[in-house]
């Protein structure tokens, strides 16, 4: 058995070293040479490469859980594959900015990302994927204004379905479902059958408390594909319905998705998605220790602070949950609202000192609702 064992790490070991220079390698030639098919052609070659150690695992541990096989020492072999091309490319690559700011986000150090990532999009301000990690970074500090002009910047030259999607994800974030509708439906419009835009409508929906609607989307004959966001949606949606069973299913169905997720970025959404499910599930204990790696690795991230409040909610610590939400309001105010709209937090209601907080918290998200939907330099969403 040890014996198969050593062998199994071997193969799966030297095919890893195999995938990161093969996939490497062929993308910067395809950079050098400026040949977009050949980065393609990494890519393919890396999926092929992939399939050789999942055969393999699956091969060797017929009696282990497709769970166990999948989503553990892959997602690993995955995530160390990732993190080893973003440490050369940070170091060699053309676009060693974007990647520096990569490892930075991985590394939770948001403030160097942010400058990172700033830097690159001064370069390139129309590239998707320093849009993207840069829209996540300030999503992440709360620092929406700042993503938006990127965005709006990459707009005003170029309305692309995958730039409207990614403003709607900021705009749904700060609660301006409307705003965010607008862009998502236009993206939808370009691109009809790419089943995240439709993930990010339900979000937008759920997010404005439109629930009916949002569910509609998440089971209706256009509903993206049931992977670990869409079963966290519905994890988190059909509580404010009573559909509790439902909701229980979609979590047991989300928890091992967002785990993987986890240990293939990490990124501060699936860190937070794994807590707020263990919350969802009542394993209170395992969520703090969820929360706790989010801190640590996120300290400036201001969500923590309202999943910690739903666990104070739920062990009946009403005022410590009350302080948690407090910790959050100055920083990101309508997550404070969005937590006075889930039911779970109902219990809130009759401490002294929440409807105080919640006039705040609602004023205060107003405010910065109307100088996001004023904001200098905005572009139309387009169609």
């Amino acid at each position: 058995m040890g014996t198969t064992r050593s062998f199994n790490l071997a193969v799966v070991g030297a095919w890893l070293l195999i995938t990161i220079f093969v996939v490497e390698g062929t993308n910067r030639v395809g950079d050098a040479l400026d040949v977009g098919w050949l980065a393609g052609a990494g890519k393919i070659l890396g999926l092929v490469f992939w399939l050789v150690p999942v055969a393999h695992c699956l091969t060797a541990g017929r009696c282990a859980t497709v769970e166990r096989i999948l989503l553990g020492p892959m997602s690993v072999m995955v995530g160390v594959t990732y993190a080893s091309i973003v440490w050369l490319r940070a170091r060699l690559g053309p676009d060693r900015e974007l990647f520096r700011g990569i490892a930075h986000l991985r590394a939770g150090r948001l403030e160097q990302a942010a400058r990172a990532f700033d830097g690159h999009l001064k370069r390139k301000p129309q590239n998707l994927a320093g849009l993207a990690h840069a829209t996540l970074c300030l999503m992440t500090s709360a620092r929406h204004e700042e993503a938006l002009a990127y965005l709006d910047a990459a707009l005003r030259q170029n309305r692309s379905a995958e730039v409207l999607a990614l403003r709607a994800l900021v705009l749904s974030s700060v609660g301006a479902t409307e705003d965010a509708l607008s862009d998502i439906d236009a993206a939808i419009a370009q691109r009809p059958k790419n089943g995240a835009y439709h993930y990010y409508r339900a979000q937008a929906l759920a997010g404005g408390g439109r629930v009916d609607e949002a569910l509609e989307v998440l089971r209706g004959p256009a509903r993206p594909a049931m992977c670990a966001a869409s079963w966290y949606l519905l994890a988190v949606t059909l509580p404010a319905k009573g559909e509790e069973g439902d909701a229980a299913d979609a979590c047991r169905r989300a928890l091992p998705l967002a785990r993987a997720g986890r240990l293939l970025g990490p990124i501060p959404w699936t860190q937070l998605a794994e807590a707020w499910l263990l919350t969802y599930m009542g394993r209170l204990d395992q969520a703090e220790s969820a929360i706790a790696r989010s801190v640590a690795r996120y300290p400036d991230d201001s969500a923590p602070p309202v999943v910690q409040a739903l666990v104070y909610t739920l062990r009946g610590q009403t005022v410590d949950a009350l302080r948690s939400l407090e910790r959050t309001e100055r920083k990101d105010p309508f997550l404070v609202v969005q937590a006075a709209r889930n039911p779970r937090f109902a219990p809130l209601a009759a401490i002294p000192g929440f409807p105080a907080l919640l006039e705040r918290t609602t004023r205060d998200w107003e405010a910065h609702l109307y100088a996001i939907r004023h904001r200098p330099g905005i572009a139309p969403s387009g169609a």
